[in-house]
C-alpha cells in the first residue's frame, strides 16, 4: 500500500556527505517547519501545498534517520508503534 518513491541511494549519500548530527539537526528543524505549517493550515487556512511540502520533507528526513540509525532498529520501533495504535484502534471491536 504504502510505496516510498526514493532512489535510497540518495539517501546513503547523505549520509556521506553531512554527518549525522547535521541531519538530525536538518530534521529537527525540518520537523518545526512541518509543525508550523501544519498550524497555519488548520488555524489560518494555509495553504495545502506548504503542508504536503512540508511533510514530505519530513519524511524525507526520517528516511534518512533509519539508514542513520539502523532499518532493522528503526523498522522495530515502527512495529511498535504499529502495533500500539492498531490495539487501540481496533480494542472496541
Amino acid at each position: 500500500m504504502i510505496g516510498i518513491p526514493v532512489d535510497e541511494q540518495i539517501i546513503v549519500d547523505c549520509a556521506s556527505k553531512w554527518s549525522n548530527t547535521t541531519q538530525l539537526f536538518v530534521a529537527v528543524e525540518g520537523c518545526g517547519e512541518f509543525i508550523q505549517a501544519a498550524m497555519k493550515y488548520e488555524n489560518r487556512k494555509g495553504a495545502v501545498e506548504h503542508l504536503i511540502a512540508e511533510s514530505a520533507d519530513v519524511l524525507f528526513l526520517m528516511l534518512q534517520l533509519r539508514y542513520i540509525v539502523g532499518e532493522g532498529l528503526f523498522d522495530e520501533y515502527l512495529a511498535q508503534t504499529i502495533n500500539k495504535v492498531s490495539r487501540k484502534l481496533y480494542e472496541n471491536q
